[in-house]
């Protein structure tokens, strides 16, 4: 038995809704997140000092970029305090925003378009998304205009939006309380920030919704973008309020008026406008495809999908390409060598076949990814890592030890490691882009809980977390389980995985894996090369199933607490887990989670008697129940399973021989509960032993079939239900940085990661240490001795300021080199390399 700690699930929409059978329309959707995202909430931070911390407003201050800004004064007189309905504010804010002074604009290069009324529906009309104003670089205008109407409208692209604004009509309708600013004896850990200040019922539920609005539409940047973090603003009324969100939490400032104080979001704004790439949120290891580069990505693609899927109908293959390929959005990733360090990787990646729902937390994605070396496809998990210090959070690490181990039915990995931040080095009278990397990316919302503004504290510990940007390529590039053809795929595949669980935990002291889903099972066709005994070409081999998310595996060797900050799969969790009846983890829930794993399947995808009706009901009873919280918040479930194990019976008919066979065998092994026994009382027959010697025994005798899977989620019944990995929609691209660089020439705006050499340090620079950064981010060469060179967050002399000043106004251009602003020489004015640092870790 493992001595891994017991942790209690956290219900968030990824944990609870990636596979679960609740309302995914926005009535039920919202309440859901604002209840997730109220312990991941850092404020109220002074608006200064946000500006200062994440928008450089000091630096730019320094510098004279803030001496162009447009004046601020009656900017926003317009707005009215309180409206009846929030599309009063709408036309009068946005003419504000984008109102030009002097031919400058409040946020040069973006403009904030009324997206209200036109919805993002590529994920389905059913959850889909409108902030009321979206801002949009300018150079996207065009693709987001809906012409067809007089006049022209606009409509919601969360893949292109740089930031959101959304409207509430009066300032009764903020979903936060800021303490008094004159009170030294507030006692901010107690203070009621969020929510719960409102009392009229009807304005409280309205602001929870406004509440979950904000987190959904975060959320669904975050999926759609390569993004570290992004900003966002909330109005009620004239009563406006900061954020900055990233994959620990969000930072939110105390609330300002637009009408009395203007100058903060003109600021904002202008600060925002000027703020590199990275200063935005994006992420700079990611950049366009080359044209070659995508068709050939295309083509690796589609051989690779006609071997996994044994197509050869033209057709067939098309729309299989079309699952992992949206033509025109084709993003190159960049990766270290895990085995040379000083070597980068170029993996190409277009649509994800997994993404998250939630804005904090893993919010893994799951990509195909073509290596632009040799063309192979290959696996590639996009995550953000809980640090807890050990370095046992790195799944590479831990999949490659298994390996050793020789445990089967593995990937095998091909390289993995923490995403770098980007330092980019231009020249442009040679034409030239060099890339180099320093230090590890990492949120920074962790870093501001010390801070003396922060109320409830002691909750936000809790669940805001410190968590790296991390990559992991394997190479068993399938589709996950939920892809099964028939009952023969689905109890093979599940047994190849349940042999990998049973084997790590014998040969890896006790290992348990502790998130056995659909989506931890890969289904995976062997390649094969040459020929049978009678010449023809070797016949395709069946598809294995892999197992793999050994992110939150433990071993014995490791006593580590797994708390409410990490989230587990709620649908497919052990009855004594849902149940908080023990307090260690065993090998014993992860077979119970096997179980529950194949009989969501065979509900979902194999035939039986059920009604639709009462599928649904079955499904919501055995996979959804969530009876209500414990006495420390902890959420307590699991009676459906209750009611599974004592009946020891499914109650119906399975349309495929052998599927009720195995489903009753196993639950005549597992032992029931009652409450004279404890579940470690109660394991003597349900062991590893046990579960392997029934399964091969069921595998050898009973005949399964290849081809009887059956789509059982009635659109009718299940409409406003249906989990998205159900749907068989592909997912939307993810959009890199530039994008609509691809097939035009490169402005020296725009950063590419072509030709990256390896990573060195340039002699004389130094990091300033920001928010965010910690020593890993911070080499002892950087402070050497003999280094002369000033730092580069060093504010310089005001001799220095008025030459940045003016060389600028000569017809150079202000770049960021450092966490310092500097002005460039014109094109030609000297042959000088010129240094662009296109952000600091976690501190823009």
């Amino acid at each position: 038995m493992s001595n891994c700690d017991y942790f209690s699930l956290c219900l968030t929409e990824s944990s609870t809704q990636t596979y679960g059978f609740g309302n995914k329309t926005a009535g039920s959707r919202y309440p859901r997140f604002a209840e997730e995202g109220m312990r991941t909430i850092v404020g109220p931070m002074p608006p200064g000092q946000f500006l200062d911390t994440f928008l450089q407003r000091q630096q730019f201050e320094r510098n004279g970029i803030m001496d162009d800004m447009p004046s601020s004064k009656n900017a926003f007189i317009h707005i009215p305090r309180e409206a009846k309905k929030e599309e009063e504010i709408y036309e009068p804010l946005i003419k504000a925003l984008n109102k030009s002074i002097r031919k400058k604009t409040r946020c040069p290069g973006f403009s904030f378009r009324n997206t209200s009324s036109r919805a993002d529906e590529s994920g389905g009309k059913v959850g889909s998304v409108k902030p009321d104003l979206c801002c949009y670089a300018d150079r996207h205008l065009e693709m987001v205009s809906v012409t067809s109407t007089r006049p022209a409208s606009w409509r919601t692209d969360m893949g292109l939006v740089a930031t959101f604004i959304e409207v509430k009509p009066r300032p009764g309708l903020d979903f936060f309380r800021d303490p008094p600013l004159d009170d030294d004896d507030v006692d901010r850990d107690n203070w009621v920030f969020t929510l719960d200040h409102i009392t009229n019922l009807l304005d409280h539920t309205r602001a929870e919704e406004a509440l979950g609005q904000n987190i959904a539409y975060t959320a669904e940047l975050f999926a759609r973008q390569h993004r570290w973090f992004c900003f966002s603003v909330s109005l009620a009324g004239s009563r406006a309020r900061l954020f900055r969100w990233d994959r620990s939490g969000v930072v939110v400032t105390r609330a300002f008026d637009l009408r009395d104080n203007p100058a903060i979001l003109c600021e904002f704004l202008w600060c925002f406008a000027h703020l590199p790439e990275t200063g935005r949120g994006y992420d700079m290891t990611v950049q366009p495809a080359t044209p070659k580069e995508a068709k050939s990505f295309r083509d690796a693609i589609m051989a690779h999908a006609s071997t996994q899927l044994a197509l050869q109908d033209p057709d067939a293959i098309e729309n299989a390409v079309k699952e992992h390929c949206e033509p025109g959005v084709v993003a190159a990733i960049q990766i270290p060598d895990s085995e040379r360090p000083a070597r980068l990787r170029r993996f190409l990646v277009s649509r994800p076949i997994f993404f998250p729902l939630s804005a904090v937390g893993r919010s893994s994605r799951l990509y195909w990814a073509v290596d632009v070396d040799t063309w192979r496809v290959f696996l590639l998990k996009d995550t953000w890592r809980y640090n807890d210090g050990t370095g046992h959070s790195r799944e590479g690490h831990t999949l490659t030890f298994l390996h050793l181990l020789g445990v089967p039915n593995i990937p095998r990995v091909e390289t993995h490691g923490d995403v770098p931040e980007v330092v980019v080095f231009e020249n442009d009278d040679e034409g030239t882009v060099r890339t180099t990397f320093k230090g590890h990316y990492i949120t920074n919302t962790q870093n501001l809980l010390g801070e003396a503004w922060v109320c409830n504290r002691s909750l936000a510990r809790k669940f805001v977390v410190e968590r790296r940007h991390y990559r992991l390529v394997m190479d068993a590039a399938g589709y996950p389980l939920f892809r099964l053809t028939g009952s023969a795929e689905l109890f093979h595949a599940t047994y190849d995985a349940f042999e990998a669980l049973h084997q790590a935990h014998i040969r890896d002291h006790g290992r348990v894996h502790r998130e056995i889903t659909p989506g931890s099972i890969i289904l995976y066709r062997e390649r094969t090369s040459g020929e049978d005994s009678d010449g023809s070409p070797k016949r395709l081999s069946r598809r294995r199933g892999y197992l793999v998310n050994w992110d939150v595996s433990r071993n014995n060797t490791v006593s580590y607490f797994m708390g409410p900050a990490v989230s587990g799969a709620w649908p497919f969790a052990a009855y004594d887990v849902l149940s908080a009846r023990n307090t260690k983890y065993t090998i014993q829930y992860d077979m119970e989670s096997v179980y529950f794993v194949v009989l969501y399947c065979a509900y979902c995808w194999l035939p039986h008697d059920l009604s639709p009706k009462h599928l649904l009901s079955r499904l919501q009873e055995v996979f959804d129940y969530i009876r209500d919280r414990d006495v420390d918040g902890t959420p307590i479930g699991g009676a459906g399973k209750a009611n599974l194990f004592q009946s020891q019976n499914n109650g119906h008919l399975w349309g495929t021989k052998g599927v009720g066979t195995w489903l009753e065998a196993v639950l005549d092994l597992r032992p029931l509960h009652n409450s004279k026994t404890t579940p470690a009382q109660t394991w003597d027959s349900w062991n590893l032993s046990g579960l392997d010697l029934l399964w091969q025994n069921f595998l050898r005798t009973e005949t399964l079939r290849d081809d009887d899977r059956t789509e059982n989620l009635d659109q009718a019944v299940f409409a406003q239900l249906l989990p998205r990995i159900a749907q068989r929609r592909p997912f939307q691209p993810t959009i890199p940085s530039n994008y609509m660089a691809v097939g035009r020439k490169r402005t020296s705006s725009e950063v590419s990661l072509e030709g990256c050499s390896e990573p060195r340090r340039q002699p004389g620079r130094r990091l300033a240490k920001g928010p965010g950064q910690t020593q890993d981010n911070l080499s002892p060469a950087r402070d050497d001795a003999d280094d002369q060179t000033p730092n580069d967050g060093d504010p310089g002399s005001d001799k220095q300021n008025r030459t940045l000043r003016s060389r600028a106004k000569r017809g150079g251009k202000v770049v960021q080199v450092g966490g310092k602003v500097r002005a460039r020489r014109a094109k030609g004015s000297g042959k000088a390399k010129k240094k662009i640092r296109s952000g600091t870790s976690g501190k823009a």
